[in-house]
Parts: C-alpha cells; sequence; structure tokens
C-alpha cells in the first residue's frame, strides 16, 4: 500500500515537475514597450521615443542611433543630415521601403552635397531592410563612410544608370561587416543598350576613389571604376576578406587601373578589363581567382600578396 501511494505520488511529481519544466521553457518573446513607435537613442543612452520616421530623423543627434519599432514607408529621398554620424537599426525584424508612389532618384543619400570629403562622418545601416520596391536606386553615397552590418540593400531598379543597389563615389569608404546587397537591375532605356559597366554595376558600382572591403555577407555583381581624375595611387581599392561576390569588374580606362585584392571568401567571375572598349575583359572563375591575390585592370595575371 505505501509502495504504491509512493510510486503514485512520483508519478503526480514527476507530471508536475513536467508542467513546471514546459513552462520555465516557454520562449514567447517579450512584449515590446515601444512598438509601433520609433526610439532615438543618443551617445550618452538617453531615449526619446517618436510617432514617425521625419520626427526621429530630426532629432537624433551626432552619433545618435534610429532604433526602428515598426517599418517604414516613405514616399520620397530620404536625404541624410551631413553634420551628424547616424546609425540606423531595424532590430532584425523591420525595413525602410519606398511606397509605391515614390518619387525620387534614390531611396537614401548619404553626403551628396558635399564636394570634398567629410572627414570622421559614418554612416551605419544595421540588421534592417532597405527596400527600393524598384522605384528606384536603393543607396547613394558621396565623400563619407557607410558600415552595412547584417542588413539588405535590395529592390533598386535603374533605366540605364549604375550601381542600382548602391552608388558609392568621391573619396567614400565601405565598410561591408556582413548582410547583402542583391536583388538590384539595371535595365536599358528605351532602345539605348547597357553599357558594359551598366551590365556590370547591377547591385553595386564602387567610384575610382572609393575604397571597399566586403569581410561577409553576399554582394551579387560589383563594378571598380577607375579613371583619370587622380593618379594611380589615388584609384582606391575593393577588398574581398570573406564572403561572396557574384561578380567583380576591375576597370582599366587606357591610363589608370583599379584593384581588387581577394583575400579569401567565394567568388563567382572575376573580370580584369584589359583594353578599351566592350569585349576585352580576362575572364577568371571560381578556383581559377586565388586567396590573397591582388588584381589590377590591364593585367591578366595576378600579384600574390601578404596579408596580416
Amino acid at each position: 500500500m505505501n509502495k504504491k501511494l509512493t510510486i503514485a505520488a512520483a508519478v503526480t511529481l514527476l507530471a508536475s515537475g513536467g508542467m513546471l519544466f514546459a513552462a520555465c521553457g516557454d520562449k514567447t518573446e517579450p512584449k515590446d514597450e515601444y512598438a509601433g513607435k520609433i526610439l532615438v537613442v543618443a551617445a550618452d543612452s538617453t531615449k526619446t521615443v517618436c510617432d514617425d520616421w521625419a520626427e526621429a530623423l530630426g532629432k537624433v543627434a551626432d552619433k545618435g542611433t534610429i532604433e526602428l519599432h515598426k517599418n517604414v514607408v516613405v514616399d520620397e529621398t530620404i536625404d541624410m543630415d551631413e553634420t551628424k554620424s547616424i546609425t540606423i537599426d531595424g532590430l532584425n525584424k523591420y525595413s525602410i521601403s519606398a511606397s509605391d508612389g515614390f518619387t525620387g532618384e534614390h531611396l537614401f543619400e548619404f553626403g551628396k552635397k558635399s564636394a570634398t570629403q567629410l572627414e570622421g562622418l559614418v554612416y551605419s545601416i544595421r540588421n534592417c531592410t532597405l527596400n527600393a520596391n524598384s522605384k528606384a536606386r536603393v543607396i547613394y553615397l558621396d565623400n563619407c563612410k557607410l558600415v552595412i552590418e547584417g542588413s539588405s540593400i535590395t529592390g533598386g531598379k535603374l533605366e540605364g544608370g549604375k550601381g542600382a543597389g548602391a552608388f558609392i563615389t568621391g573619396k567614400s569608404v565601405l565598410d561591408m561587416k556582413s548582410g547583402n546587397i542583391t536583388g538590384n537591375t539595371v535595365v536599358k532605356k528605351g532602345d539605348t543598350e547597357l553599357s558594359y559597366d551598366r551590365k556590370a554595376s547591377q547591385d553595386l558600382w564602387l567610384g575610382s576613389e572609393v575604397e571597399a572591403t566586403i569581410s561577409a555577407g553576399k554582394v551579387g555583381k560589383v563594378f571598380k571604376n577607375a579613371n583619370a581624375s587622380g593618379t594611380q595611387e589615388e584609384q582606391g581599392k575593393l577588398i574581398q576578406k570573406g564572403g561572396e561576390i557574384e561578380q567583380v569588374y576591375v576597370e582599366y580606362d587606357g591610363t589608370y587601373a583599379a584593384t581588387f585584392t581577394h583575400e579569401k571568401g567565394n567568388i563567382g567571375t572575376l573580370l580584369i578589363r584589359n583594353g578599351e572598349g566592350d569585349g576585352k575583359e580576362t575572364k577568371l572563375e571560381g578556383a581559377a581567382v586565388k586567396d590573397n591575390t591582388k588584381y589590377t585592370g590591364n593585367k591578366a595575371e595576378g600579384e600574390s600578396i601578404v596579408t596580416e
């Protein structure tokens, strides 16, 4: 009798403990107290709750963060303040996208009004999707620095333009830590066929003086430009430290040459311009692109390098 009671008690306790464990293992996401709002977080962690994007953009201070707690849809280009370093954080949930009635050439403009490099100005896109919804280019960056981390740059579309995902020019710096720049398209305008540089820059166009590093994530088609705006030493550079790139085009303009350094990571196709005019490229695919190798326009062979 006592043995049966002991077993019954143990079964009851086990059942009770199982219920308690299930309750403790409940992974229900905590309620977001800022749901439906946009939070502006200052460098000193002071928080300001805003109702919409325009209010948040007006209130964010230098080195502050705009934290999205809802999706944002805009009708026109977002012109970022050139006097403030700003981080946009989508919390791995939220996006900023173009509306059906969007008007503008770009979803975002960073530093476009500046004629010279904006020293110390850094914009960061963290854990957020920027989607132009086939209405415009996603990003225009001029003479400043952009950090992309865990974010998606997508939905850009241009007729006859360059860099539907991102067009980066001037003495800009791109630091892509993770995320992706994919799903962007450049189509011909009217009956005019696309030039080689437009075809090769569907997702990302890098100006001659731009310095870009891709450490992780995925990028579609990238074009690294070169031109006679400066010396060969001022031609900038593109470095792949990891991640995946569908295609890289390394330009040569007859005098100056762009460079692409492949340290590691995956690459589908590398095109090296070795003369003026269309159809004059050296083509390397997959494993033919060697690790720790620098490729230069107008040079069919890469140069081995020593990385830190």
